[in-house]
């Protein structure tokens, strides 16, 4: 942009794991931070929000805006998560969880040829999964509810379907499969 760093320059940072463990702790669970983080306060009074002083101390994950950060953050994902979405299904495929996995069973188009050889899955960089069958997009997640293992995913035939596992990140439920559509 015109302040002279692209998104595409702040990919290329590296992580900033000191700034995604504050995150974490504050409840905002699986955000990519590259580069510099700067944290800051405000403050609302009767002229508007001024800044006021952030101590180092304050960074630490036992500090009380940031523990009463994770119960706000607890308490908002609670508020609309849909009552008890354990499973679901789409199109051509259905899915259902435990704490440490999600497991996809996409249905394929028949052909005689075996299917093991016209299939594709694909984990992105633990953040999407691509299921292709002849070449074809049967499904296309990016980016997936949360983090994902790929070295812990595989998948399998059974019959004309496809079952792919999941390993998840971390032990949570999903909500849904995915947090954009993608076309």
């Amino acid at each position: 942009g015109p302040s002279g760093i692209g998104i595409g320059a702040l990919r290329e940072r590296p992580r900033n794991a000191r700034a995604e463990k504050l995150c974490a702790a504050c409840g905002l669970h699986g955000l990519s931070i590259r580069g510099d983080a700067y944290v800051g306060r405000t403050q609302a009074g009767p002229s508007g929000l001024r800044n006021v002083d952030f101590y180092e101390s304050e960074l630490d994950p036992s500090s009380d805006w940031c523990v009463a950060s994770l119960r706000s953050h607890h308490a908002q994902s609670q508020a609309m998560r849909p009552v008890d979405v354990k499973s679901g299904s789409g199109e051509n495929y259905k899915w259902s969880q435990t704490d440490d996995e999600v497991e996809i069973i996409v249905t394929c188009p028949e052909s005689d040829a075996p299917l093991k050889s016209r299939v594709k899955v694909s984990y992105g960089r633990g953040d999407a999964l691509t299921v292709l069958c002849d070449g074809v997009q049967l499904i296309h997640w990016s980016p997936l509810f949360a983090p994902i293992d790929p070295s812990g995913c595989s998948w399998t035939i059974d019959g004309s379907t496809i079952v792919v596992t999941l390993e998840k990140r971390e032990e949570r439920e999903w909500h849904t499969l995915w947090l954009v559509r993608s076309e």
